[in-house]
């Protein structure tokens, strides 16, 4: 890299790559997030209206322990679901975990190692004498 226009083209390359790279990583985690946003918003709304009909079904119970039987039943179906729902989740970050580790598996194919950049020969000090050999001059 002798002349400055070839140093230039390589700052230029470098940062078209970066900039890509950059670009890449915020659409994959653009992707992601709006994944999972919208597994939450679905549970949100299920529980929300699972809730109203849950309170309409205990409204019409008329004994204690058919309340008591029905609430039992509610809390059972809603931990399984929260469960599944969890399940879901943890798909969705595996998946992302996956979809990352391959983007940056092509950002490092992508590399190249730097030109060998021209260094000087360290200086080297002039060989000392041993004290002895200094006394015995």
């Amino acid at each position: 890299m002798n002349h400055p226009t070839e140093w230039l083209e390589q700052l230029n390359e470098t940062h078209s790559k970066t900039l890509n790279a950059i670009l890449s990583l915020g659409e994959l985690t653009s992707q992601t997030v709006e994944k999972l946003a919208q597994r939450e918003f679905e549970l949100a709304n299920s529980a929300l209206q699972e809730g109203l009909e849950q309170i309409q079904s205990l409204g019409q119970v008329s004994s204690l322990e058919e309340f008591m039987q029905r609430q039992q039943g509610l809390l059972s179906e809603l931990n399984d679901r929260w469960l599944a729902q969890a399940k879901l989740r943890m798909d969705l970050l595996a998946e992302a975990q996956d979809d990352y580790s391959r983007w940056l598996d092509r950002q490092l194919a992508g590399l190249r190692p730097a030109a060998p950049v021209a260094r000087p020969a360290p200086k080297r000090a002039a060989a000392r004498k041993p004290a002895a050999q200094k006394a015995a001059a």
